[in-house]
Parts: C-alpha cells; structure tokens; sequence
C-alpha cells in the first residue's frame, strides 16, 4: 500500500466534505477540523448567536491508515475527564477501522458521542438539582410536622420516660408536673382504676386544707377515716363531719 498516496487522496476528499474554516490544512500530514455541536436537545442552553465547536487536530503516521492517527480533542464545552474518556474511546473505534480511511468516520462519531456527553452531564446536574430541591423541602416539611409517632415507638417514649420519673422520685429530685401526673397515672392503672380511700386523703391533703379556708373561723372540720368491709375487698371511705 502506497501510504502516502492514500493519504493524500483522503485529504483532498476531506476538503470537498467540509468548508474552509472547517478544515484547516497546516501541512499534508497535519490538519484540524472543527465542527458544530447542534444537536437540537441543546438549544435550551446555548446562548443565541452562540457556536459551539468541537476540534480535533489530526496527523497522519508513517504507515497511516495501516495504524490509527495522531489526534487531539479541543473543546471549551467539554471537560477535561470526558476528554479523555472521548479519547480513549476513538482509539477503540479507530482500531476497528484499521486499512481504511477513517478521518470522516473519526469526525462524524466524534460529534456525535461529545452531543451525547454533554446531553448526558445536563441531564445528571438538573436531576442532582432536582433531589436537593425535593430534599431541601422534606427537610422544611419535618420542622413543621415534627416526628411522626407510632403506637411501637410512643410505648418505648413512655416506658422510658417513667422509668425516668421513677429513678427522680427515688433520689428525692425535684419531678416535672408532667412527670407526677405520670407516675400517678400508672399508680391508679396498677390498682385497676380504683383509688382507695387512704389514697385520695393523702393525695388531696391541700384541697381539705383549701375546704378549711370556705368554712370560716370557729368552724372545726373532723376528718374521720371510717373503714367498711365489703366483699370482697376492702373499702375506705372519707367522712366529713361538722361540730355544732
């Protein structure tokens, strides 16, 4: 094969497919060819009156199209790993082509992949975007709603939280209101319901005393503790009575 003739004729063909400041001849073994990235999907970010090109600088070796040419991809549309990426890639699809002219080849996919590329990279920031948005929005959500309470996970806050009473009122720590309401709570579901009498008179010692107060001056007030056997459980009830 006559290398340089083929050469030869491959660059004169390169020249009838694209226009003159498409094809830039520095010499016969090397040349540059840009092309436009048009792909219609990219309209939506391109600057009007705005072109965006794709070079690739091209030198033909020695024993060119028995091995793959010297190339080298140029675009400001591009970043540096897809570059690269794009690269290695060409070189498997030039290995294919090997005995053939294949600089057309080389352009047409080149452009092709690169409209992809970046399709592509759009595509992964707005959908990167999109869930920071929508995290962004949970997260407000959660501040208003708070934490959503199941009945599994209400049994585990109460246990704890009366342990935690539990252990206050042990140490003779001071108890929060919430927390004597509690303890109370579960000390009446303990008896069944039901408060003795005993039970009523020591917890309600401040509301005879504030009874003590309505009566007026002069006025005792007996508290008798009267005991009444029933069946079959035992009953204490209160008794009030008022000295003539």
């Amino acid at each position: 094969m006559d290398h340089q003739a083929e050469q030869e004729q491959e660059l004169e063909a390169l020249g009838f497919i694209y226009q003159e400041n498409e094809l830039v001849i520095n010499d016969p073994k090397n040349f540059v060819i840009n092309v436009h990235l048009d792909d219609p999907d990219l309209e939506s970010i391109r600057q009007e009156d705005e072109e965006w090109l794709l070079s690739i600088e091209i030198t033909f070796t020695p024993t060119y199209p028995e091995e793959i040419p010297e190339f080298v991809i140029n675009s400001s549309y591009l970043l540096e790993e897809e570059i690269a990426e794009l690269s290695s890639q060409l070189t498997q699809q030039c290995n294919d082509q090997l005995g053939i002219g294949m600089i057309f080849l080389m352009v047409s996919w080149l452009k092709e992949q690169s409209e992809i590329t970046i399709k592509d990279r759009l595509e992964r920031l707005e959908k990167e975007r999109q869930e920071l948005l929508e995290k962004q929005e949970e997260e407000e959500r959660i501040k208003y709603i708070g934490t959503r309470v199941t009945k599994e996970s209400f049994k585990e806050w109460q246990k704890a939280f009366l342990k935690e009473a539990t252990e206050l009122k042990k140490s003779g720590k001071e108890l929060t209101l919430a927390m004597k309401d509690a303890l109370a709570v579960e000390k009446l579901l303990e008896t069944g319901g039901k408060k003795t009498g005993r039970q009523l008179f020591e917890e309600n010692t401040a509301l005879l005393k504030s009874d003590e107060q309505y009566m007026g001056e002069g006025e005792d007030v007996d508290v008798v503790i009267q005991e009444k056997i029933d069946e079959p459980e035992v009953e204490e009830a209160l008794v009030f009575e008022d000295e003539d």
